[in-house]
């Protein structure tokens, strides 16, 4: 742990170099370590655990949704076209990747196989699932089909980009899972739910 370790060499006489901090790191990268809310940064700030801060971000997306009515709220991006990816789920991903925010707090994830590892070892899900572009739709049938959806939250709208991350082709895809006349009845912009 960065904090026991700074103590020793604080009450040992010795100052951290610039390379020591740096070895550290390394050597906490190498061992799996995510640093903690209680980790210390070189200039004595506490460093921020992004996993803590998606979980209550997702706490509230569930407040949002009850709020709202809404029964579930997809994520669904590629290319880390959406910035709420990183804020709302920790996840800068580069693959296609689907997030199904539950109102029960069961949150899913469909990613691809060389995402589900992270996303597994985050803890924000109740469930990850590896899926390819041509099998994403199929799992996500079985949640949609699972859930009784009055509402549909989706990342999209034309009043804010740091809520438009769905694009057209993506939609589709989701119209064509669900069936068109389905989603038009059920679909709501999740930026209706942030808007205050």
């Amino acid at each position: 742990d960065i904090r026991i370790r700074e103590r020793s060499d604080e009450r040992a006489g010795h100052q951290p170099s610039v390379g020591d901090i740096r070895k550290r790191k390394r050597s906490d990268e190498r061992e799996g370590h995510q640093p903690s809310v209680g980790d210390i940064r070189k200039d004595g700030k506490a460093m921020i655990n992004r996993n803590e801060v998606a979980r209550e971000k997702l706490d509230q997306a569930v407040k949002l949704m009850a709020e709202n009515g809404v029964d579930m709220w997809v994520v669904y991006s590629r290319r880390k076209q959406d910035p709420s990816l990183e804020l709302l789920f920790n996840a800068g991903l580069q693959n296609e990747v689907l997030f199904v925010i539950a109102k029960d707090g069961q949150h899913v994830a469909l990613a691809d196989e060389s995402d589900v590892a992270a996303l597994k070892d985050s803890g924000l899900y109740a469930r990850v699932t590896a899926v390819t572009a041509d099998t994403i739709m199929g799992e996500f049938k079985k949640i949609y089909d699972a859930a009784d959806v009055k509402k549909l939250a989706l990342n999209m709208t034309a009043e804010d980009d740091r809520c438009d991350g769905l694009s057209k082709g993506l939609y589709s895809k989701l119209c064509g899972c669900i069936g068109k006349e389905t989603m038009e009845r059920v679909q709501t912009s999740s930026f209706d739910m942030l808007e205050y």
